[in-house]
């Protein structure tokens, strides 16, 4: 299964199918996917509430400016865009 989730509302930012925080800051969170694909979330004040590497869950608060794909998310969005 190559699932994964993200929802921005406000402030606030849920993603299912994480599998590891791979660094963090308040102005950078990357992350690790499944699939092997990273995803780097950016913004000011951010900040982990939330991480379960057994449920696959992660929540952060604060200003998003974007998310990313990085190594080959690209082709998921080309996949999902067809």
């Amino acid at each position: 299964m190559n699932d994964h989730q993200i929802l921005l509302s406000g402030e606030e930012l849920s993603a299912k199918g994480i599998t590891s925080v791979d660094r963090f800051s308040e102005k950078e969170i990357r992350v690790s996917v499944i699939g092997k694909n990273k995803l780097s979330i950016c913004g000011s004040g951010l900040k982990i509430t939330e991480f379960s590497q057994e449920t696959g869950c992660l929540r952060v608060i604060g200003k998003v400016d974007g998310v990313n794909y990085l190594n080959g998310g690209d082709k998921l969005l080309k996949r999902l865009l067809k």
